[in-house]
């Protein structure tokens, strides 16, 4: 199973383990390091083809940094290094790698101090954004029930922490 782990997170570019991995439209995923030198001289705007099938698929605006985050693939790196620790997917957005420490439960988002700030002071009304402690404190019949990102039972969550 580990050896499996280890190529599920490989870099099919430079196979080293996934760095900051970025999916493409066609859900194939690369480090972003290994993306900005594949498109450095793309504009944005510009078609590229997938390095494994082909596809194309236009460089965004800010370049391969506005690919999607592949939170998925990073979980699972986390969990080949026995890591728990949560990271801030705000930070990912923008290169960065802070762990997390609270939850947007507006936005389902996994954030920094630094990066629920806006959230805290929304022009729509603050966002309820709580710690990722509050996560762990569900009642025993909560336990089996699935978690996606965060935010599984938000009412359960909310009712917790009042």
């Amino acid at each position: 199973m580990e050896r499996q782990l280890s190529e599920i997170t490989k870099c099919p570019i430079c196979f080293d383990e996934l760095k900051n991995p970025r999916s493409l439209p066609c859900l194939h995923s690369f480090c972003l390091r290994c993306l900005k030198r594949q498109c450095k001289d793309k504009e944005p705007g510009a078609k590229e083809p997938c390095p494994i099938c082909r596809r194309e698929f236009t460089v965004p605006q800010r370049g391969p940094l506005g690919l999607n985050f592949n939170f998925y693939l990073q979980n699972l790196i986390d969990i080949k290094h026995g890591s728990s620790d949560v990271r801030c997917e705000g930070c990912f957005a923008i290169d960065e790698s802070n762990l997390a420490t609270v939850v947007c439960v507006d936005c389902d988002l996994n954030l920094c101090e630094r990066c629920s700030l806006p959230h805290k002071q929304s022009e729509g009304g603050p966002h309820d954004v709580i710690p990722l402690s509050a996560l762990n404190r569900t009642e025993p019949e909560q336990e089996s029930t699935p978690k996606g990102n965060v935010g599984y039972n938000v009412g359960q969550i909310k009712h917790n922490i009042t």
